[in-house]
């Protein structure tokens, strides 16, 4: 009753008007909850995985349009070169991020 008692306050179940009465419904609610914990981790860490690889890609690309934008005004790259290099770089970056939308 005890380890039913803590695996139900603890997975935030709550203690509803139907409750496990013998010890095989307890054993077989324990279980659920672990179930529904483990999936609800799961779902909320890829999203958070998700979300920050897609955070650390947009660094990337900023990192290296920065990194463009310097060698253009060293070496004096034309305008148009400039842009069309730049255009590449964000279209490669969009590729590579499409699987997120």
């Amino acid at each position: 009753a005890a380890l039913y008692w803590s695996v139900t306050t603890l997975t935030t179940v709550g203690y509803g008007d139907i409750s496990a009465t013998t010890g095989l419904e307890k054993l077989f609610s324990i279980g659920m909850m672990v179930c529904g914990v483990l999936g609800y981790s799961t779902v909320l860490g890829t999203v958070s995985s998700t979300l920050l690889s897609q955070d650390k890609r947009q660094e990337m690309l900023q990192g290296k349009l920065v990194t463009l934008a310097h060698f253009a005004k060293t070496v004096n790259l034309r305008y148009d070169d400039y842009k069309r290099i730049r255009k590449y770089i964000e279209a490669k970056y969009a590729d590579q991020a499409r699987w997120l939308a």
